[in-house]
Parts: structure tokens; C-alpha cells; sequence
């Protein structure tokens, strides 16, 4: 099997960036790519509009979504933490842009291997919601990621971006606010 070796450096979640912009701006319905965030961060992107089976909520990552809760610091997050639209730095205020409350996920861990940076939180009763991502098509079907499949995102920060995956295979420590972890295939 043919390897290529890619250096990336380090690699960290981003550090809290002020950009103006449409995906950093309160919007409603709410909708994926937009500014996003637990009351104690700074911003982060709604990934995603699921559910859990019974209720309706925002997929997002553990830092956006539960503070970068972990094993070995459970106390950056609690059950019912209020989740902002838009984030806390991007002028979401506490109580009064709580769109969700914070149910499920999957803590970080420092020490061993992470497969999942993952959060979910419950959205607010009758929140208008938009399940497609701005600019682009809703989904018609899922796929097993595969080395050459086109991607596609928006993000808070990063706004719209086309790529393609290069490995589905990644290793690599990635830094945080205060701690790093180790992610096993990505």
C-alpha cells in the first residue's frame, strides 16, 4: 500500500478570531455554520441540526458545545449548561440568546486516545430551525468518508470551503485551550 508522509505542524483548534460576517452574525432560523457556543467560550459553528431520536438539538464539538469538558476536568461543563446563538464573543448574551441547553457529550480525554470531539444540546421548545447549511444544497444521503471524496463545509470562521479528503487514517495530537489530546482515526 502506497503512504505519503504530509507535515502539518501543529495542530490546534482555533484560536477565537473577531471577523465580521455573515456566519458570526444572531440568526433566525436557526441554521448549521453559524456562530455557536456553551456561555463560557468564545465562539464555535453549528455543525449540524439532529436528533437524538426524540428531540431536536445542535451537533457541534465538545469545545464549542461542553467547554472542552474532559476526564480529567469534568468541571468545564454540567448537565443543562446553556448553549448561545451567536456565541459569547460574537455577541451572544447569556440567558437572552440561549437557544439550547447542553444533554450529551463525549468528554475529552488528556491522557489516552480520542476518537470523538462531539457535543449535542437540546434545543429551546419551538425553535425555528433551517436544516440546511447556507450556500449550499441539504444533504441528500450520508457516505463513508474515502480518500479523493469531495468535501464541503461553512464555518463560523472559516466560512465556505471545498476540499477533498486526503486520509482517513489521521493521528495527531491536537491542542486546546490549556491541554492537547491525542485523536486516533480521523
Amino acid at each position: 500500500m502506497p503512504t505519503d508522509i504530509v507535515e502539518v505542524g501543529d495542530i490546534v483548534a482555533q484560536p477565537f478570531h473577531q471577523i465580521p460576517g455573515q456566519y458570526t452574525s444572531w440568526v433566525r432560523p436557526l441554521q448549521p455554520g453559524y456562530s455557536v457556543g456553551h456561555w463560557a467560550i468564545t465562539a464555535g459553528t453549528i455543525g449540524a441540526i439532529a436528533t437524538d431520536g426524540d428531540n431536536l438539538g445542535i451537533l457541534s464539538n465538545n469545545h464549542i458545545l461542553a467547554n472542552g469538558a474532559s476526564v480529567e476536568h469534568p468541571e468545564r461543563a454540567r448537565m443543562w449548561d446553556m448553549v448561545l446563538q451567536p456565541g459569547p464573543h460574537d455577541g451572544g448574551l447569556f440567558g437572552e440568546d440561549t437557544v439550547a441547553f447542553l444533554t450529551k457529550w463525549q468528554p475529552l480525554n488528556e491522557v489516552e486516545p480520542n476518537e470523538l470531539d462531539i457535543a449535542w444540546a437540546m434545543l429551546i421548545r419551538n425553535m425555528a430551525i433551517k436544516l440546511a447549511w447556507p450556500q449550499l444544497r441539504p444533504a441528500r444521503r450520508l457516505r463513508q468518508a474515502e480518500v479523493g471524496l469531495a468535501a464541503i463545509k461553512v464555518g463560523r470562521t472559516s466560512g465556505l470551503k471545498v476540499g477533498q479528503v486526503v486520509d482517513t487514517a489521521f493521528a495527531g495530537r491536537i491542542g486546546y485551550a490549556g491541554f492537547s489530546a491525542l485523536f486516533t482515526h480521523q
